[in-house]
């Protein structure tokens, strides 16, 4: 597998992974959101209840934060939080994701179906 690199400053690849736990046989759901930056590999990982848009909104803001400044793109998979739909191989962004991200100065930009080594750094373990 060759590697896809990214000069410094350049990108950010994000994603949420699902985790459960049993806590008085109650089964409880909580979702993690993985944030790395191309060129470093440096990784911001925060634990929250929702996987909304709001959440993520925050969830990015803290990122930036703990990373010490924003990136020119940042690239995810298909995720209901960001993306409405394709039309004609564009995405139809969340509206509210859309405008956080206009008004950071960030390009977003989608992973294509099923290229999940593109976007490989976010969704490792």
């Amino acid at each position: 597998m060759q590697r896809y690199e990214t000069e410094p400053g350049h990108q950010v690849q994000f994603d949420w992974g699902e985790f459960t736990y049993e806590q008085e046989g109650i089964i409880h759901k909580f979702y993690g959101f993985t944030a790395v930056l191309g060129y470093s590999r440096m990784r911001f990982v925060t634990f929250v209840k929702r996987c909304d848009t709001p959440t993520l909104i925050r969830c990015l803001m803290e990122a930036f934060e703990y990373f010490g400044g924003l990136t020119r793109s940042a690239l995810t998979d298909r995720m209901k939080s960001v993306l409405l739909e394709m039309q004609e191989n564009k995405p139809r962004w969340n509206p509210r994701f859309a405008d956080f991200m206009v008004s950071i100065g960030v390009t977003a930009r989608v992973c294509k179906p099923y290229t999940h080594r593109r976007k490989a750094r976010s969704s490792a373990p």
